[in-house]
Order: structure tokens, then C-alpha cells, then sequence
């Protein structure tokens, strides 16, 4: 087969010459579908404000990104256990539930494409007790394109578009909520995302302050999901979509912060992320390091070629941390309709002590 592209949760990142892997249509298809909330193991639950605040920059619900972080108070994160509704705050828990927010609009992506939106509470709230929340926007029938790219020839796949990055995925709420946990350093800073995806963990570095957020995907169709969101959102100063193959030979752009939640879906493309993450490790000064896999497909996990050569440099190792996700809905890829599902998902966060 000649190049072909892989499309994945967060977003999508090209694939060279990569087979169908068969065994994925014996995976149940709950493995496909994204969703909206999360809990830990504990049953925590977040403490849902009604009066709930999308991060518009527009001045109707929350304030200006640089009033909502200075000039409003700082930012906290919150969550109330299962035992009682007083909201406590968590400094250090990056994974608490995101509740279903029932209002949907739908319009058509350039006048032909059927999208949704999908509001994500991002757990982030001011000190009145407004919540801010990301919306970002979904092509609505996702099987229905996920059919056609199954079915179609590899010369085919490229003019059907990307099935995969056109929904939300779990990995990129966590990595969401793991910058809101480090907003101080986000904030008036440039973040980088790889596989970006519908962008809601651009919408929120850009609600917690970043300066500049650049949201690379393969995938031109993810892009212009994510613009609209983006531009919504009243996001569109600070967010730029951009063509992004992860396999090329170009470098990553200069940043502070790389973020790349739920690309990592067979052997290459873990073996590729490996080598990006050595690539940004051994800059003078790194960025600081997100990435999220709520898949845990096999071969995948690139940390030994990493830490190897981290050993090589006098590097200190780095590992995984887990987090689980249970109960979280989103856009079904083999059904039609949300559907929820629990998931176990893997973290790297690195280099925010220095």
C-alpha cells in the first residue's frame, strides 16, 4: 500500500505505508467512542454549576481571557465526592467528571457538512463559581463516514476524510484539565498540539491564558472543525490551525508547552511520537510535555526507546502515570448516537517543576 493516513482520537497524524490492521473489527465499538465524563476510582463527581460559562471572548458570559485570569481572580479546580456536594479544591487531582451538557446546536460545515456542537466543562472555575466550558464541534454522523472509510480503497481514503479526528476523544480532556492544573505556566505562553483534533484542549490553553496556541493535525477537514470551534468560541486571535505531518522531516515549531492527547494508535505511530518526544526532550530548554493514550493499543508504548536514550544523555527516566475515566460519552464511530463507556488512559507530564 502507498502512504496512507491514520486518523486517531485527539486529531490525526499521518502514517507511511501502514496496513489495516483486521483484528481492530473484533474490538468491541465502545473502543471507538469518545464521551464527556469523567470520574475517578473513588466515585468523585464534579459539582455542576447550571450557570455554567463557555470561554467566549466576546464579553457576554465570561469576561476577557485577561480579565477572567488577573483582573476576575485566580482560577481554581473543584470537585465534590459522592458523599456530600461541598466543592473542595484539587491541586493536585488532574482527573475529576465532566457532566453531560445536554444543549446541542447543529449547522452545516461550509454549507455541506452536517456538524454538532458538543460543550465540555473544562473544570476550571472563577471565584464566583461559574465553570468555564470549551464547546467544540463534531461531524455529526461519524459511522456513516467511518463506514465509507472502511470500505473505501487506500487511493479513496484521502478524498472521504478523516474519521477519526472529527469527533472528540477521552485523551484530550485529560490533557485539558492537566494544563488547567498548571495554568500559572500556561499562562502568556505558546502551546504546541500535535493531532489537535476538534481542538478542546486548544479552546482551553486558550481559556486559561496561553498567549498563542498552534493546533497541527494532518487531517484539512479536522482543521476546519477545529477553526470553527475556534472562531465560535472567539478564540480565533489566538488559536491557528495548521498542516502538521508528523512524519516529516520538519522540525516542531518553537513552543513552551507540546500537548499531543490520543495519537498514539499502532507501532509506528508510537515509535514516531517516541522519536518527537526525544526530539523535544533534548532541546536546551524544553518545553513542557502532555501526552495522553486512552486506547493503550499494543506496541505502542514508546517509553523504553525513550528512557533509552535519556539514559544515554544522563537523562532521568520518565513513566506513565494512569488515570481512570469511567462513564464517558461522546460521539460513536461504529453506532450511530453518543455512547459511554469506561477507560483506563496513560499520561506523561513532564517538566513542570522547572
Amino acid at each position: 500500500m502507498g502512504r496512507d493516513t491514520r486518523y486517531h482520537g485527539g486529531g490525526t497524524v499521518a502514517l507511511l505505508c501502514i496496513p489495516l490492521v483486521p483484528s481492530w473489527l473484533t474490538l468491541s465499538a465502545a473502543a471507538f467512542l469518545p464521551t464527556t465524563s469523567l470520574t475517578r476510582p473513588m466515585q468523585t463527581r464534579w459539582n455542576y454549576h447550571p450557570n455554567e460559562s463557555s470561554c467566549h471572548h466576546d464579553g457576554s458570559a465570561v469576561p476577557s481571557r485577561s480579565s477572567a485570569i488577573g483582573g476576575i481572580g485566580p482560577l481554581t479546580l473543584r470537585w465534590a465526592t459522592s458523599k456530600g456536594d461541598s466543592a473542595a479544591e484539587s491541586p493536585s487531582d488532574p482527573s475529576p467528571p465532566f457532566p453531560i451538557v445536554p444543549t446541542r446546536e447543529r449547522t452545516k460545515l461550509q454549507g455541506k457538512l452536517p456538524i454538532i456542537s458538543r460543550t465540555v466543562p473544562l473544570g476550571i472555575f472563577l471565584d464566583e463559581g461559574e465553570e468555564i466550558s470549551a464547546t467544540v464541534w463534531e461531524v455529526e454522523h461519524p459511522s456513516e463516514m467511518m463506514e465509507m472509510w472502511w470500505s473505501a480503497g487506500a487511493s479513496d481514503k484521502g478524498k472521504i476524510g478523516d474519521p477519526f479526528g472529527v469527533v472528540m476523544w477521552p485523551g484530550s480532556i485529560l490533557a485539558a484539565q492537566e494544563m488547567a492544573r498548571h495554568r500559572d505556566v500556561v499562562a502568556g505562553k505558546t502551546v504546541l498540539l500535535l493531532g489537535a483534533g476538534t481542538g478542546l484542549e486548544a479552546q482551553a490553553a486558550a481559556c486559561i491564558g496561553a498567549n498563542r496556541v498552534i493546533a497541527t493535525d494532518i487531517s484539512k477537514l479536522v482543521l476546519k472543525l477545529l477553526n470553527y470551534g475556534a472562531e465560535r468560541a472567539g478564540l480565533g486571535d489566538i488559536i491557528e490551525g495548521r498542516v502538521f505531518d508528523l512524519f516529516s522531516e520538519e522540525e516542531l515549531p518553537d513552543c513552551d508547552v507540546v500537548v499531543a492527547a490520543d495519537v498514539l494508535y499502532n507501532e509506528l505511530l508510537g515509535m514516531q511520537m517516541g522519536l518527537r518526544c526525544t526530539e523535544i526532550l533534548s532541546r536546551p530548554n524544553p518545553p513542557k510535555l502532555i501526552v495522553t493514550d486512552s486506547q493503550r493499543f499494543h506496541g505502542t508504548d514508546f517509553l523504553p526507546f525513550v528512557n533509552a536514550v535519556l539514559e544515554k544523555e544522563g537523562k532521568p527516566q520518565i513513566q506513565w502515570e494512569e488515570h481512570k475515566l469511567e462513564g464517558f460519552t461522546g460521539s460513536g464511530m461504529l453506532v450511530e448516537g453518543d455512547q459511554t463507556y469506561d477507560v483506563t488512559a496513560r499520561m506523561l507530564s513532564i517538566g513542570w517543576d522547572t
